[in-house]
């Protein structure tokens, strides 16, 4: 069951970094608040059938991460998305796994696998291979942008899933994470909100994208609730492929060709199978 959650968590991860791409001409900060504007909403009603654990230090802390740290990070991933090819940067996403696999060991003691290191190696490669003769691109702060964030939101997952421990309720798990991410850059935005040009299709458009990122994350925090969090990661991140299609295809991004794309992917893909199942 686990492994399907992941996989739909994979399809709508993909398409909201394309949505993110897509958003180019919108204020960044007024997109990364509205795609997150169904958290509030579901966290407002949560409060009424759930009693939250206030007094599970942990709790506190992942709330607070995802109130002031995580909006951050995903306003630089909006940032980065509407400036840099999805196919450069959507396949640093892979390093999570390995970030995930690393805050395993050190924070909540987990027993590290050997063949972990090889599932380094074949991502690493597979990144290698994916920017040769791209390097220019780590001259600007994009990828660095986005190599941080990963790293960060590894942090992140494994902490979601000791939470889930003592408070398996996915739905205001997941409204919580949004809703710190909608507030702190819908602050961010200000007057952007009304000096903005929305139009029909704009409002649909970032309806679509908000309803995207709220199921991605619900099957996220599902699955991590069912299995492992760096097994999670890896199916999820069957997205870099999806993703590095939908840039090549639906946006042109055609500077290397399609069978070293597609062979780079795999190996990040392969490197991060290889420590999930090992």
């Amino acid at each position: 069951m686990w492994i399907l959650l992941a996989l739909a968590s994979a399809v709508l991860y993909a398409a909201t970094w394309l949505f993110a791409r897509a958003s180019k001409g919108i204020p960044v900060a007024v997109v990364t608040s509205a795609q997150f504007a169904i958290g509030p909403i579901v966290l407002i009603h949560s409060a009424w059938v759930v009693d939250f654990p206030w007094h599970e230090p942990l709790w506190i802390f992942y709330l607070g991460f995802n109130t002031f740290i995580g909006p951050i990070i995903l306003l630089g991933f909006t940032y980065a998305s509407q400036r840099v090819e999805v196919s450069i940067i959507k396949p640093l996403t892979g390093l999570t796994s390995i970030a995930a696999l690393f805050f395993s060991v050190v924070l909540f003691h987990e027993t590290f696998p050997l063949l972990g290191i090889l599932g380094i190696v074949l991502t690493t490669l597979g990144l290698l291979l994916l920017y040769k003769g791209r390097w220019y691109v780590w001259k600007t702060p994009y990828p660095w942008i986005i190599l941080f964030g990963v790293l960060i939101f590894g942090i992140n997952t494994v902490m979601a899933r000791e939470v889930y421990k003592f408070f398996p309720h996915v739905i205001p798990m997941s409204s919580a994470f949004l809703s710190g991410g909608f507030f702190f850059n819908a602050v961010v935005a200000g007057k952007k909100w009304f000096t903005t040009k929305w139009s029909w299709r704009r409002v649909g458009f970032m309806t679509l994208f908000a309803l995207t990122v709220w199921f991605q994350d619900v099957f996220t925090i599902a699955a991590v609730a069912l299995a492992p969090a760096p097994y999670v990661l890896a199916v999820k991140r069957l997205s870099i492929l999806f993703a590095a299609l939908g840039g090549y295809y639906i946006f042109k991004e055609r500077d290397q060709s399609l069978p070293r794309l597609m062979m780079a992917v795999t190996l990040v893909i392969l490197g991060i199978v290889v420590i999930a199942f090992q």
